[in-house]
């Protein structure tokens, strides 16, 4: 009878250090911090965080048409005239025109275009000045073209539709035949030619994708290549 007592007193015992031992009884004491999970963000998250959303909005008013004639006009003007008209923030790199030697308040700008895109005609007004632009940070930004080419952003491409045969929807896609075309036909300092420039596949998850790291101009003209290659597949 004793023996049986003490085997039971043993297991109660056991059950008792067991419990202190536990994340409960450390509750009655001092409450343990519970560990944060981050899952991993998704997909479309990282795509909507990358440059070019607010980029696409812009790209609609520089497709808008111009009806300018400007003479002996402040260069300042005419982007005032800009805004107020299309409504787009402009600002100058005063910094890189400054370390240029480029003063926007000695520049004239005498002009006369009608019906061309607001984008053809900011071009020539001011490549007429040895200046350039390019879209960051939400605004349209004035700087030398030096300073245009040394500036890079990410961005995905969804190629999809041009790297599968139709008739293998479920075969390999054919990323090199792309990414030829690209680097053949885009301007922009490749790191295979010595520049910055990048370009690589991204297929994970049921994305087919290319990521390619590129100045604006050089995004600008992937742009309307993809746009023509689209334009150029059979209709369905």
């Amino acid at each position: 009878m004793k023996r049986i007592q003490w085997v039971l007193a043993g297991v109660v015992l056991l059950a008792i250090c067991g419990w202190l031992a536990s994340p409960g009884a450390a509750q009655l004491g001092q409450q343990e911090p519970k560990p944060v999970v981050q899952s991993a963000p998704r997909l479309s998250t990282v795509l909507l965080g990358l440059p070019g959303i607010v980029e696409k909005k812009i790209s609609i008013v520089l497709g808008e048409p111009v009806d300018f004639d400007f003479i002996e006009t402040p260069l300042q003007g005419v982007l005032d005239y800009i805004k107020d008209h299309h409504g787009l923030q402009i600002v100058f790199e005063s910094n890189v025109l400054s370390a240029a030697g480029i003063d926007p308040a000695t520049l004239l700008i005498t002009t006369n275009l009608k019906g061309i895109s607001l984008r053809s005609a900011l071009r020539l007004l001011l490549s007429a000045q040895g200046l350039t632009y390019y879209i960051n940070d939400e605004v349209l930004k004035i700087t030398t073209i030096e300073q245009a080419e040394s500036v890079f952003g990410t961005r995905l491409y969804d190629v999809r539709d041009l790297i599968t045969d139709d008739r293998q929807l479920s075969g390999p896609p054919d990323f090199d035949s792309i990414i030829k075309v690209i680097t053949t036909s885009v301007q922009g300092n490749w790191k295979a030619e010595g520049g910055g420039a990048a370009i690589c596949e991204f297929c994970s998850g049921g994305i087919r994708a290319i990521a390619v790291n590129q100045t604006y101009e050089g995004h600008t003209q992937i742009e309307s290549l993809l746009a023509g290659l689209r334009k150029l597949r059979p209709q369905q």
